[in-house]
This record gives structure tokens, C-alpha cells and sequence, in this order.
């Protein structure tokens, strides 16, 4: 059986080795991120630049759709209908209470019945959502063969 004194020393032992384990890897990673500095750097441009244009993309799929009411404008690209609550919470949280199915608004469960009975403090929206295809490049190749 380990003594006191000599656990004290075994954590002293474990937290030295970790410390220095833990600069060796901050130095390996400080190495490899000086010596693929233009990659990252490239590679985070590049984000920023798919971003924008994924952005520009879905505006302007939502505004063909808004124009024609057409959800599949061009291949690719699809628009999906999305509904939104909009609801007083305390008048919800008082149903919820009067129909002795809470003691505090569960949202989740409260927005699931409202779908179901219609509530006459609650108006559920369709709201369009512009999606891209995961795979454009396919989308793309199928559409040259046809």
C-alpha cells in the first residue's frame, strides 16, 4: 500500500511528465503550423471565400423561389418550407398549467401540440429555407449527360 507522502510524489512524477509531454506537442504543433503556414492560411481563405459564396448562393435561390414559388429552381438547390412558432410563452406556460401538462413550458413538447391542435395564441408561419446539395460536382456531371 502506497503512503501518503509517496502519492504526493507519484502526482509530482505524473503532472511533470504531462507538462513536458504537453510542450513537446505545443512545439510539434508550432513547427507544423510554421512549416504549412501558406497552406493554412490558403485553406482558411478559402473558407471564407465557399462561405460567401454558399451565402450568396442561397439568397439568391430564395429570391428565384420568392419570384416563380418554384422549390427546385435549378438543380442543386431546393428550397424548404420550415415552420415557425410564434407564440406569447407566459400564455403558453398558462395552457400548458390549465391543461395540468406542465409546471413549466417544456418547448419542445409545447410547439409538437401546437403543431397538432391549433391554438388560438399561437400562428405558425412557413418560413423557405434555401438548401445546396452536398455533392454540386454531381449534380453538375448529371446534368452534362442530359
Amino acid at each position: 500500500m502506497t503512503t501518503l507522502r509517496e502519492q504526493v510524489a507519484l502526482v509530482a512524477k505524473a503532472r511533470r511528465f504531462l507538462a513536458a509531454q504537453q510542450e513537446l506537442m505545443r512545439a510539434a504543433r508550432q513547427a507544423w503550423d510554421d512549416e504549412y503556414k501558406v497552406e493554412i492560411e490558403n485553406t482558411t481563405h478559402l473558407l471564407k471565400e465557399c462561405a460567401t459564396a454558399e451565402v450568396t448562393l442561397r439568397d439568391m435561390t430564395l429570391a428565384a423561389y420568392h419570384k416563380t414559388g418554384d422549390k427546385h429552381p435549378v438543380p442543386g438547390v431546393d428550397v424548404r418550407l420550415i415552420q415557425q412558432m410564434n407564440y406569447d410563452t407566459a400564455e403558453a406556460l398558462t395552457w400548458a398549467m390549465d391543461k395540468r401538462l406542465a409546471l413549466k413550458l417544456d418547448v419542445n413538447a409545447f410547439e409538437k401540440v401546437a403543431k397538432v391542435i391549433r391554438l388560438d395564441f399561437v400562428t405558425i408561419i412557413e418560413m423557405p429555407q434555401a438548401t445546396i446539395a452536398s455533392d454540386l460536382d454531381a449534380v453538375l456531371k448529371g446534368q452534362e449527360t442530359t
